[in-house]
């Protein structure tokens, strides 16, 4: 598969991964918003897209209530009980420089090398079998989010040492910065550390209430975070691992839950929510509705 289909295949990830596509997409003031769509009819095995990731290749691999696709462009491959797939339930993708595709699901973890599948549980060093989230870092280390804590995979899964620093652990975001910071999203606020996690985290007291869902960082280097509430972008400096400034933006979108956050090409910075999606530009914010 060519690489250059990477500005294709963003059209797949702004409708499929910010929300369910049953239709059309209009924006709700004036002309249509055209998206390319792709359901059951067309290859995939499942209605609900909630997990996406492009691997170096370009194939994007697609996940969700009904297991693994992969696309190439043209078709989609299934990955389910058959192929080893640990459960049904996918809820994230990741790769590595190794060439692995990690796949957290709510029963477990799974993790594709040279085609061949390994599965990962509690007995193999999880701290739940419900993995909400993983992350490949630059560090070549992998971090997994379970509902009871941090997971750390640098060739063995371990317990990342500073779980009981978290006011939850209940995990469900990670983002590593363009300054080599671990951002941690948790189902009460953020934590962050140093990218392999030696650093005890900092805890923004501004966010300790707040659900996080989501996580972007934007090509000027404003952190956007998504919480069940809304939508706020932080700044975060730091020096020698240390965090040194830690400053938030006024809260946006109150009391609309934000499902996912991507900035395009062009820099729009587009944002799922739970009623639909938005186009931010710098200066206006922009919905866009199914119809």
């Amino acid at each position: 598969m060519k690489k250059n289909r990477g500005s294709y295949l963003s059209l797949i990830v702004l409708a499929t991964a910010l929300f369910l596509i049953t239709g059309p997409i209009r924006k709700s003031k004036a002309q249509a918003y055209h998206f390319t769509n792709y359901s059951v009819e067309h290859g995939l095995q499942f209605v609900f897209v909630g997990a996406l990731y492009q691997d170096p290749q370009g194939y994007l691999w697609a996940g969700g209530y009904g297991g693994l696709s992969r696309f190439d462009g043209s078709n989609f491959t299934h990955y389910g009980a058959q192929k080893n797939l640990v459960n049904h339930d996918v809820q994230a993708i990741s790769g590595n420089e190794r060439e692995e595709i990690w796949i957290a699901t709510l029963g477990g973890l799974s993790v594709i090398k040279d085609g061949h599948m390994t599965n990962f549980l509690v007995e193999d060093g999880l701290l739940s079998n419900a993995v909400n989230t993983v992350y490949s870092a630059s560090s070549n280390i992998t971090w997994i989010g379970t509902e009871n804590g941090v997971n750390i995979e640098d060739e063995t899964i371990t317990s990342w040492e500073y779980n009981d620093e978290l006011f939850s652990h209940d995990v469900t975001a990670f983002l590593e910065d363009s300054a080599g910071n671990i951002l941690i999203g948790t189902r009460k606020g953020l934590a962050i550390t140093n990218k392999i996690g030696s650093q005890k985290p900092f805890i923004p007291k501004e966010l300790c209430e707040e659900e996080v869902t989501t996580i972007c960082q934007d090509k000027s280097g404003a952190i956007w975070i998504g919480t069940k509430k809304g939508l706020c972008k932080i700044y975060v400096e730091s020096q020698n691992s240390q965090v040194l400034v830690f400053e938030v933006d006024a809260k946006i979108l109150n009391d609309r839950e934000v499902t996912a956050i991507v900035q395009g090409p062009t820099g729009n910075i587009w944002i799922g929510t739970s009623t639909g999606l938005i186009r931010y530009d710098g200066e206006n914010y922009e919905d866009y509705v199914i119809g």
